[in-house]
């Protein structure tokens, strides 16, 4: 019951403060009238025993109760006495209103859209046809990512995200596709590898033997002195990776023997197979260089299991030769 009272009391307190100012502007008439209203007032709060604020009071089961505005006669009873002056409450409740209404107003002149003018549904680094352009532009307009190419769904609207996304997506460069049955066993080659039995056929066959002037065409030993220091699980993981490097070199061989023989070819007047023999030529420089670096990763898988006096001989600057710590570890 206390919250009730003290709640009631704020909310009549505007009230209270607009009626001692509506009652300077009044004559002595009114003067006499507030007065004998301050007479039964005093008289209420003295039978009631609890005054809850200026005619509002509550009885002795705990209700609380305003008389009603509407309803004029005369004062029957105390409490009825103890109305409070509903014009001067309706008075301060439309000034309120006008309080309210001008908030209101100044808050559209300075945002531009009332109270609600600051919500836009739109990701705050795009930029909107017709808006200001944000401080920060890292993401492209809609604007922009039009100009790049059209879409490619035949939606009425253009989706904000679906555009950002066409640009942010994947970054791999396509051509044109190839047959259906080709492109199915290159697939299935990559993810899968290939059958044992067809794997030793292609390394079995001539095409995969070393040309004789070119040494770099063979998988690369690691030193016996390393490899005698090191444990039995390094020594494995090094074999395998030189397994590795083997099947690169008969990639490697047969591009390089498939070259030469499109090299005989091309001086006949035909420029298609001069174009397939520098395509091809960027192969081969591809195997060479992943042949490198895989040889660089054994270096560095071995380099923390020896002696750190010797890891000089791991760095990516050391010579290599047909061994991968080069010809002299003394």
């Amino acid at each position: 019951m206390s919250d009730v009272q003290e709640g009631l009391s704020d909310v009549l307190s505007p009230s209270l403060r607009a009626a001692s100012s509506y009652g300077q502007h009044k004559g002595k008439g009114t003067s006499r009238k507030d007065s004998s209203r301050t007479g039964k007032s005093s008289t209420c709060r003295e039978s009631s025993g609890r005054e809850l604020s200026h005619g509002i009071t509550s009885g002795l089961e705990g209700e609380v109760y305003l008389p009603s505005p509407t309803v004029s006669r005369p004062s029957t009873s105390r409490e009825e006495a103890c109305a409070p002056p509903w014009n001067m409450v309706l008075e301060v409740l439309a000034e309120l209103c006008g309080n309210l209404e001008e908030m209101k107003e100044r808050n559209k002149a300075r945002g531009g859209g009332g109270i609600a003018s600051h919500v836009v549904n739109t990701p705050p680094s795009v930029r909107v046809r017709g808006g200001a352009s944000p401080s920060f532009s890292g993401f492209p307009s809609v604007r922009q990512v039009d100009l790049d190419g059209d879409s490619q769904d035949d939606l009425p609207t253009v989706s904000v995200l679906r555009q950002c996304a066409k640009s942010y997506g994947p970054v791999d460069e396509i051509s044109d596709g190839i047959d259906k049955h080709v492109a199915d066993m290159v697939n299935h080659v990559f993810d899968c590898g290939m059958h044992e039995d067809e794997y030793k056929e292609i390394m079995e066959a001539d095409v995969v033997k070393r040309l004789s002037n070119c040494l770099v065409l063979a998988p690369v030993e690691c030193n016996t002195q390393v490899l005698d220091a090191l444990k039995t699980g390094v020594r494995k993981t090094d074999f395998r990776m030189k397994e590795v490097g083997k099947d690169i070199v008969k990639a490697a061989t047969i591009v390089t023997k498939s070259l030469t023989v499109l090299d005989k070819v091309a001086p006949e007047g035909r420029p298609e197979v001069a174009s397939e023999i520098h395509i091809l030529s960027g192969a081969l420089a591809v195997c060479g260089h992943v042949n490198h670096r895989n040889n660089l990763t054994r270096r560095f898988i071995i380099k923390r299991k020896i002696n750190q006096k010797y890891a000089y001989l791991c760095s990516d600057k050391a010579p290599m030769t047909r061994f991968l710590f080069g010809d002299d570890v003394s």
